[in-house]
């Protein structure tokens, strides 16, 4: 196993629950959960091997999403027994663009929490109270260039994080 390999598959199993909690929604039997699972993992390493992958856990979500569909035969047109509405794309999206929404705010808060105590605090009375650069730099004495730049870091540093 190289290097690549490895990062992605530790980045995988970190977040196994959560991708194998997805499957149980969208597949039934036991048998084929570990199936979509399995198929899931080859997939996404095999994927990273000739393009590296920013966000593993999503691009595994998709994948899995994929096969639980495939699996469900709901890619046969003329297959209406096996019909699913829990595999409902328009439902699993749902779902899935929630969970990534929800992953990408946690991702979001442990990287204000980890700024420095000014430049969080910028942030905050910035992005999140919707002060004017004037009223901020007013309050804590700072410069409206300085605010400015407290604000431009903070960003870069979140989309750094997000991977953006």
């Amino acid at each position: 196993m190289n290097k690549s390999e490895f990062s992605i598959t530790s980045a995988l199993l970190k977040e196994e629950p959560k991708l194998k909690a997805m499957i149980r929604r969208w597949v039934k039997t036991h048998d084929d959960q570990a199936d979509v699972y399995q198929e899931t993992l080859t997939t996404v390493i095999e994927r990273n091997q000739s393009e590296p992958i920013q966000n593993p856990l999503a691009y595994a979500v998709t994948v899995a999403r994929h096969f639980a569909w495939k699996l469900s035969g709901n890619n046969n047109a003329n297959n209406h027994d096996s019909y699913d509405e829990t595999l409902d794309p328009r439902q699993t999206q749902s779902a899935e663009v929630n969970y990534l929404q929800q992953e990408k705010i946690k991702t979001i808060q442990a990287v204000l929490n980890n700024m420095p105590p000014m430049r969080q605090q910028v942030f905050i009375r910035r992005r999140l109270q919707n002060q004017s650069r004037e009223q901020i730099a007013k309050e804590l004495e700072l410069s409206e260039e300085a605010v400015k730049k407290h604000i431009n870091r903070a960003l870069a540093q979140i989309a750094m994080h997000l991977g953006e």
